[in-house]
């Protein structure tokens, strides 16, 4: 079984940085640099592979194609949660927010508008409302649940899943009103 380390290449000093990376990683069976441009020196290369011969070097140049691509999904999915509470807590003030980065996100309640306070009673309704609907997650704190899609969730189970949170926003207030 092999480690595969990743290096990413700039605009520095390819050559005497490339080294310098793979030769602190002798012990890693896979070596992989993206972003590498395709000028990189390949007698630099087979020097490297001559003087570690059990190391697999590959290059990728271009854009960090996948990597990029994911953390885009990421962002995008996080700032489309993040819209569609905005809009539930609108219409159902006992959502304050949703709050976070990426997709790891944690949706924050209001006790106040449903004549509550902050704190483990609060939270634990919370939670169990969001079972009630059909969602599995944990308290983040006094007021908030967890809420973290996966990058792999098609826009249909993903509005699928805002509507349990509205669902769940719904029987917090009515509770407590």
């Amino acid at each position: 079984m092999s480690n595969t380390l990743w290096i990413r290449l700039g605009q520095v000093a390819l050559a005497g940085a490339m080294m310098v990376s793979l030769a602190a990683t002798a012990s890693a069976g896979e070596v992989v640099i993206y972003n590498a441009p395709d000028s990189v020196n390949s007698a630099l290369v087979a020097a490297f592979k001559a003087k570690h011969p059990n190391i697999d070097v590959k290059f990728v140049s271009g854009s960090t194609g996948p990597i990029a691509e994911r953390a885009i999904a990421e962002k995008s999915k996080g700032e489309r949660v993040i819209a569609r509470v905005a809009e539930i807590g609108a219409r159902l003030p006992v959502i304050r927010r949703a709050r976070g980065k990426g997709a790891l996100l944690a949706i924050e309640f209001d006790p106040a508008r449903c004549g509550r306070k902050p704190g483990p009673d609060f939270a634990h309704e919370i939670v169990s409302c969001a079972l009630e609907e059909g969602l599995s997650t944990t308290a983040k704190d006094a007021v908030s649940f967890g809420f973290s899609p996966p990058l792999t969730i098609s826009d249909e189970e993903l509005d699928d899943a805002l509507a349990r949170v509205e669902g769940i926003a719904l029987k917090v207030a009515s509770r407590h009103t």
